[in-house]
C-alpha cells in the first residue's frame, strides 16, 4: 500500500503498490496527480493476503495478513466476523508480483473483491477500533452500482475511480436518484391504511343493507385487516408502533362501518317500520287475549272503561272504582257509589260469553295504546317547552327534543332526528361484536408489526 498526499489539497490518499508511476484524481478535490514509487522493502516482507468467505452472505473478502483474529464488518451485509488466521486457509496466497497484486484486496480490512471502494476509502487500512468499519461513509451497499471497465470490460463499482483490473480510469457516474425518504412514506402509509378501512367499511354497510345485518357481522375483521394491509404498503420496516397505529385505525374503520350501516340500513328499516304499523287500529296478538283472559283485573277493567264509552261512568269514577277493585279501600264520602259500581262491573262480566269477553280486551287494548301515544306526545311537549325556556340547557339537548316533539307529532320523519339515529346505531351491535371487535384490532395489530 501506498500512503501519500495529494499535492492540491493535501488529502491522505492509499493507493496499491501497482499505481506506482501512474496518474490518478485526487477523491477530494478531482485534481490529478501521480502517484509515489513504494518505499522499497526485503523480498520477503511483503504482506500475505488472508482470503476468506462472510460467513453470513458468502461474499469473498480479502484482507492483510496483520488482522488475523481481529473483528472486521463486512461491507456487503455489514455484519461483523473474526478473520481467520493464515494458517486457518484451506489454501494459502503465494505472494504474487504487482500486476497480478491488483485484484487483491489491500486497500484495507475486509474489502470485498466486488466492493473495493475509492482511493480516498483506501486510506482505512489501520482503524483504532478492534471491530474495523470499512466501509465508506458516504456511499453504501443500496446506493453503488456495478460498471464495466471502458477498457478491459472488468466489473468495477461505480464510485471507483480506477478500474481494479487494468488500472484505468473510469468514467464519472452520476450518483443514482435517492429513494423515497421514510419521512415522505409516513403519510402515504397513513392515508392508504385509512383510505382502505374506510373502503372496506363503506363495502360493509352496502353488503348490510342489500342481504341483512345478521349475515355480515364477520366483515369487521375484514374492515379492521384492511387498515394492517394499506399501513404496511409503505412501510419497509414494520415494528409494535406500526402494529399499535395499525389497530387505532382498524378500530376507527370498524366504528365508520357501524355508523354507515345504522345510517343506509338499519334507520331505513325502523323507518318502514313505523309507516307500516297502523297506530290507531293497532290490534292485539292472541297471546295478549290469552293472558288477558286468564286475568280477572284485565277482564274487570275491559267492563269497567267499556261503560265508561256508554256513559255509565266518568273516566276519573271509573279509576276509582278499578283501585278500590284491586285493594278493597273505597274511597272516604264515595264508598257507597264505589261499591254499587263495583257491582255493576261484575253483573256486566257475568253477563258476557267468551266471545264477548275477547271483543272487550281488544277494544282496551286499543284504548291503552291511544292513551300511551297521547301521554308520551305530552310528556314529549313538556320536555320540548321546558328545554326551550331553560338558558342553562345547549343547543343540542334542545334540538333532540324538539326533533323529538316533531316526530311524534308527525312533522318529522324517524330518518330525520338525532334520536332515531341513536337506537339505530345501537341496533347494529350484536353480542358477536364482542369478538369480532377485538379479534379485528389484533388481526390489524399483527399485519402491521409485521409478525406472523
Amino acid at each position: 500500500m501506498i500512503k501519500f498526499r495529494c499535492s492540491h489539497c493535501q488529502q491522505k490518499i492509499g493507493a496499491p503498490d501497482d499505481y506506482a508511476g501512474k496518474r490518478v484524481r485526487c477523491s477530494k478535490c478531482r485534481q490529478p496527480i501521480r502517484v509515489p514509487s513504494p518505499q522499497q522493502a526485503p523480498p520477503g516482507e511483503r504482506a500475505r493476503v488472508i482470503k476468506f468467505r462472510c460467513p453470513s452472505c458468502s461474499q469473498k473478502i480479502g484482507v492483510s495478513e496483520k488482522y488475523a483474529g481481529k473483528r472486521v464488518r463486512c461491507l456487503k451485509c455489514r455484519q461483523p466476523m473474526t478473520v481467520p488466521s493464515f494458517e486457518q486457509e484451506a489454501v494459502r496466497q503465494p505472494v504474487k508480483a504487482p500486476a497480478a497484486e491488483a485484484d487483491e484486496m489491500l486497500a484495507g480490512p475486509a474489502w470485498s473483491e466486488d466492493l473495493l471502494s475509492s482511493a480516498a476509502a483506501m486510506e482505512a487500512a489501520a482503524p483504532p477500533e478492534d471491530t474495523l468499519r470499512v466501509a465508506p461513509a458516504d456511499a453504501t451497499a443500496d446506493d453503488v452500482r456495478s460498471v464495466k471497465c471502458p477498457a478491459c470490460s472488468a466489473s468495477n463499482r461505480s464510485d471507483t475511480q480506477f478500474c481494479t483490473t487494468c488500472g484505468e480510469t473510469m468514467p464519472t457516474m452520476e450518483a443514482p436518484a435517492p429513494a423515497m425518504s421514510a419521512a415522505a412514506k409516513v403519510p402515504l402509509a397513513f392515508g392508504a391504511s385509512v383510505g382502505f378501512t374506510l373502503g372496506g367499511a363503506i363495502g360493509w354497510a352496502i353488503i348490510a343493507s342489500l342481504v341483512g345485518l345478521g349475515w355480515v357481522n364477520w366483515m369487521s375483521l375484514v374492515v379492521a385487516s384492511l387498515a394492517g394491509v394499506g399501513l404496511t404498503l409503505f412501510s419497509d420496516k414494520r415494528n409494535a408502533a406500526l402494529g399499535l397505529l395499525a389497530g387505532v385505525i382498524g378500530l376507527f374503520g370498524m366504528v365508520c362501518g357501524k355508523v354507515a350501516i345504522a345510517k343506509w340500513a338499519v334507520l331505513p328499516a325502523m323507518e318502514r317500520a313505523l309507516e307500516e304499523t297502523d297506530w290507531q287500529d293497532m290490534e292485539p296478538t292472541e297471546e295478549h287475549i290469552a293472558e288477558g283472559m286468564k286475568n280477572p283485573h284485565s277482564l274487570f277493567r275491559a267492563a269497567c272503561f267499556q261503560l265508561v264509552d256508554e256513559g255509565e261512568f266518568e273516566d276519573e269514577f271509573a279509576r276509582k272504582v278499578m283501585a278500590t277493585h284491586y285493594d278493597g279501600r273505597a274511597p272516604i264520602g264515595e264508598a257507597e257509589q264505589v261499591m254499587a259500581a263495583i257491582k255493576k262491573v261484575e253483573a256486566r262480566l257475568k253477563s258476557w260469553d267468551e266471545e264477548q269477553k275477547r271483543e272487550a280486551l281488544r277494544a282496551q287494548y286499543v284504548r291503552d295504546v291511544k292513551a300511551m301515544k297521547n301521554f308520551g306526545k305530552a310528556v314529549i311537549g313538556a320536555i320540548a317547552e321546558s328545554t326551550e325556556q331553560d338558558a342553562n340547557v345547549g343547543q343540542g339537548w334542545r334540538q333532540t327534543a324538539r326533533e323529538a316533539n316533531e316526530l311524534v307529532t308527525g312533522q318529522r320523519s324517524l330518518a330525520q332526528t338525532r334520536i332515531g339515529f341513536f337506537f339505530a346505531l345501537i341496533g347494529t351491535f350484536r353480542l358477536l361484536d364482542l369478538v369480532f371487535f377485538p379479534m379485528g384490532v389484533w388481526s390489524a395489530y399483527k399485519i402491521g408489526s409485521g409478525r406472523e
